[in-house]
This record gives structure tokens, C-alpha cells and sequence, in this order.
């Protein structure tokens, strides 16, 4: 998308400034993820945490995969 705008970005954008949600670090499969919280009981995977190149090839932790976990 290309937007020409005499207005600053920081005034076109500013709704998009206030969606921003808290992400948080848990494990998940044994495996150390930062997740986006969708509701209670459901995150979304931003990041992935491994030193192993292995868990990189899984798709359930693959960022925007959605997970279901229990809050502790």
C-alpha cells in the first residue's frame, strides 16, 4: 500500500499505535516462545527462543501459529 499524505504518519497511523497488547515469554511443547495474547486461553506465537535448528522446522511453533494453553 502506498499512501501520499502531506500529514505526518504518527497522525494517519495512530489507531494502529493503541491495538499494541503486552506479549509475554512461557513455555510451550518444552520449548521457549514470546506470545501474544488472543484471550484466556489462546496466544499467538511472535517468537521462537532455541538454540536447537530443529525447532525452527516445527510448524506448530512457527510465528502467527495460534495455541491453546492453560494460564497459570
Amino acid at each position: 500500500m502506498i499512501i501520499y499524505t502531506a500529514i505526518p504518519l504518527e497522525q494517519v497511523f495512530n489507531e494502529h499505535e493503541t491495538l499494541e497488547t503486552e506479549n509475554f515469554e512461557m513455555d510451550y511443547q518444552g520449548k521457549r516462545i514470546i506470545a501474544e495474547p488472543i484471550n484466556h486461553h489462546q496466544a499467538r506465537v511472535v517468537q521462537l527462543i532455541s538454540s536447537n535448528p530443529n525447532d525452527y522446522l516445527n510448524p506448530n511453533l512457527a510465528p502467527g501459529k495460534i495455541i491453546y494453553f492453560r494460564p497459570e
